[in-house]
């Protein structure tokens, strides 16, 4: 997964920029974690909870673009699919424009980009 974090210098805000296949993810590090330290403790928190096992998986909605974490993966997704169930069968006939839309990383990738993202942010 290919990423990068920049800086608006308008607004000194966070944007991040990831590949074709990970869109989304990048929209939900800019619109809803951006520089919000506190729920990037709660997110790091959440990861360590999920990994250590104490929880089995845990969600984050956001304004438009929500969060699912389990010992597995991370699914990120648009508000406006009401995927619960559903993500199955709507990545098959939803493939080309799906990466606007949800996207799966795995754990520990979602870790690492975490991590360069809150080293960026300091």
């Amino acid at each position: 997964m290919d990423f990068e974090f920049r800086r608006n210098t308008l607004d000194d805000g966070v944007v991040a920029i990831f590949s074709m296949e990970h869109q989304v993810l990048g929209r939900w590090f800019t619109e809803e974690l951006s520089n919000d330290k506190v729920k990037l403790a709660d997110v790091k928190s959440a990861l360590e909870s999920v990994c250590s096992k104490h929880i089995q998986e845990w969600r984050s909605v956001g304004r438009e673009i929500s969060l699912e974490i389990n010992s597995e993966q991370v699914t990120v997704f648009e508000n406006s699919l009401n995927l619960d169930d559903e993500l199955e069968e709507l990545e098959q006939g939803f493939n080309l424009y799906s990466a606007e839309s949800f996207a799966y990383c795995g754990f520990e990738d979602f870790q690492n980009v975490l991590e360069s993202f809150e080293d960026f942010i300091r």
